[in-house]
């Protein structure tokens, strides 16, 4: 069994101006739940749309960007509906790493107010 990329501190740090670049000033259109340790957000920048994915999985903890939809779950589960209700339509403002740990912030104003997405990506403790 192959193992997973290595997702430590310096490889978010090197992330961080592609994900400003492709998602600040960007607008959440969609958002989508893979599987219970994964959210997809679809937002459209510059007349492109990308997914941001964050992955808060024990094996394969991630953020990135990605083209394609991301499978999906055939029923919304209570958290993907939450985040559509407060962040779908909303702008995100910023992207930022919590010091240097793997802590990745996604700051969005939406019609509810203004939210940070919190992304842990800490291996068993995500």
């Amino acid at each position: 069994m192959r193992k997973p990329p290595k997702f430590d501190s310096f490889t978010l740090r090197c992330l961080l101006p592609e994900l400003r670049a492709a998602l600040v000033g960007g607008q959440v259109q969609r958002i989508r739940q893979p599987d219970d340790r994964t959210a997809a957000l679809r937002v459209y920048h510059q007349g492109a749309s990308r997914w941001l994915v964050l992955s808060c999985d024990a094996r394969s903890f991630r953020a990135g960007l990605a083209v394609e939809q991301p499978s999906t779950t055939p029923e919304a589960p209570p958290f993907c509906m939450l985040l559509r209700k407060c962040l779908e339509g909303g702008r995100i403002q910023g992207v930022a790493q919590v010091g240097a740990d793997r802590i990745l912030q996604v700051c969005i104003t939406a019609a509810l107010g203004t939210f940070t997405l919190v992304a842990e990506l800490m291996g068993r403790s995500s």
